[in-house]
């Protein structure tokens, strides 16, 4: 059934990786997780990892340069939940430290977009603490709740989502939540069960969305049906999951439209390429400002990107809702 018949795209997202973290030095540190009977050291140009009989060694640079969350995976030897429980403490033991009032202003910042649901990599909570009252580690999980679903359709991991009250907005942690550190997806095996969910859930999003009883009940459904802006994340082609999905997307769903928003300079080649095969718009917002060469001064680059992101945010939203 053609998707043509029924067009959404006022649905509105946000989507954010762990690159909102960086921006102030919030973010999850690969090699400094405590991993407990694990040690990691170097020795020459290689990389050395023990774990009671298990001794494994890498060269130095090839491990260096694996992107997240592999790294984390060759960290622990292949053993998910050893990260997965470092990965809930780590979160847990930093949440009562002070959350940094710029960083707090910039998250109600992307929190005031005009978008109905947030959809985010992280682990963590920054929305949450922006945004509940009073928030704490045992608070969070009152604010979880479902689309409407049948019961027997419901999954955690794409279903379940945090009520933004305030806001009124939903938040969907869709690589899982330190609160739930079973959910926490790391490896290619939970890669690859979380996709064969994510297939399951379109095959009834094709069969349902030309009805006027059609209701987005997951975070699958705003990645897929309305506009997507995509804001502080790598895309790495590790991420087979939303990789699918921007193909899905690009089949059958070519009025919603993906927003990629980075810094040109920064973006790797074959990344690129990718993105451009799957229809996403790349925007480097930079470009728009009225510089000589087009670009801000390296200095404070970052805090300036984000600045004039956000701001071609509003605009393209604007401008697709009228």
């Amino acid at each position: 059934m053609s998707t043509k018949k029924r067009q959404t795209s006022g649905v509105q997202s946000l989507f954010v990786g762990n690159g909102i973290n960086r921006l102030f030095g919030d973010s999850l540190s690969l090699d400094k997780l405590n991993l407990d009977g694990y040690s990691i050291r170097k020795e020459e140009n290689n990389i050395v990892i023990e774990y009671g009989n298990i001794i494994k060694s890498y060269k130095y640079n090839e491990y260096n340069s694996i992107n997240f969350p592999m790294r984390m995976m060759a960290r622990s030897l292949g053993e998910s939940k050893v990260i997965q429980k470092a990965i809930k403490e780590k979160i847990k033991n930093d949440f009562p430290g002070k959350f940094d009032e710029e960083q707090k202003k910039f998250i109600e910042k992307l929190l005031g977009l005009d978008v109905s649901s947030i959809l985010t990599t992280n682990y963590s909570f920054e929305f949450e603490r922006s945004s509940i009252e009073k928030c704490s580690i045992g608070k969070i999980p009152r604010y979880y709740k479902k689309g409407n679903v049948l019961n027997e359709e419901y999954d955690k991991d794409i279903h379940q989502y945090i009520e933004l009250r305030g806001n009124n907005k939903k938040l969907w942690h869709i690589h899982g939540i330190a609160t739930r550190y079973k959910s926490i997806v790391l490896d290619h095996y939970a890669y690859g069960k979380l996709l064969n969910k994510i297939q399951k859930h379109t095959k009834n999003i094709i069969k349902k969305f030309t009805s006027p009883n059609y209701k987005m009940v997951s975070w699958v459904d705003y990645f897929l049906v309305g506009d997507v802006h995509i804001l502080g994340f790598k895309f790495d082609l590790a991420e087979v999951d939303l990789w699918w999905l921007l193909s899905f997307k690009s089949r059958h769903f070519q009025f919603a439209k993906t927003y990629f928003y980075c810094m040109e300079e920064e973006l790797e080649p074959e990344i690129k390429i990718m993105l451009q095969t799957y229809n996403v718009e790349i925007i480097d917002p930079r470009k728009s400002k009225n510089d000589a060469e087009g670009l801000i001064d390296q200095q404070k680059k970052y805090e300036e990107f984000y600045k004039s992101a956000i701001e071609e945010i509003i605009g393209i939203i604007d401008s697709r809702k009228n």
